[in-house]
């Protein structure tokens, strides 16, 4: 009787529809950089923000931690804040949403809106703490009520759209894991001769 040993290999098309998903998820972030930094859509405040914990809503772990720091290091540079500070805690959320979704919340609309939700104000909450109250003081009230909450209100609105645009990415760019018995039979490395002894 032969032992193989089996890995857990991708196919090459299954590499190459992955690498297509993340190029577009960066190709999106760059979008949303670009339309924050621009002066006529200076609306989009943070759209990085949904954008970030979509891709976690969708992803492991591991790759959406990473994609969140990306999406954090642009947030900050946009919006000239100390480099890694949104990063850092980005991070530590779309973590937290992976897991939660893996472990204890079905993967629907409406988990991903209140995560965002959550996301978004206490990431507003961390910059108007550490960014305008701690220097501002009472003065600090301004930023809070004219630009830090419309904003995140914003992210908020806009974080459906972004939702099914990942959803639909993750869809159509994703390995079909279920076969059919036949393709199955052929994939096997056992031939008939070794299940018999």
């Amino acid at each position: 009787m032969k032992i193989q040993l089996t890995t857990n290999r991708k196919s090459k098309k299954a590499i190459f529809m992955d690498t297509v998903r993340w190029v577009c998820y960066c190709l999106l972030l760059l979008f949303f950089y670009s339309m924050y930094t621009n002066p006529s859509f200076s609306f989009s405040a943070g759209l990085m923000i949904p954008l970030a914990v979509a891709v976690s809503f969708f992803e492991d772990e591991l790759p959406a931690g990473i994609f969140a720091i990306f999406c954090g290091f642009f947030y900050d540079l946009s919006s000239s804040r100390l480099f890694g500070f949104t990063s850092f805690w980005l991070l530590i959320f779309c973590v937290a949403v992976t897991l939660l979704r893996i472990y204890v919340f079905k993967q629907n609309l409406f988990n991903y809106l209140w995560q965002n939700a959550v996301i978004c104000l206490l990431i507003g909450f961390l910059d108007y703490i550490f960014f305008h109250w701690l220097f501002e003081g009472s003065g600090a009230k301004i930023a809070l009520y004219n630009y830090i909450l419309p904003a995140m209100a914003l992210c908020i609105v806009f974080s459906s759209i972004i939702y099914f645009i990942i959803r639909k990415l993750k869809l159509v760019l994703a390995e079909r894991v279920e076969k059919n018995l036949d393709e199955a039979a052929e994939d096997s490395d056992y031939d008939d001769e070794d299940i018999r002894t």
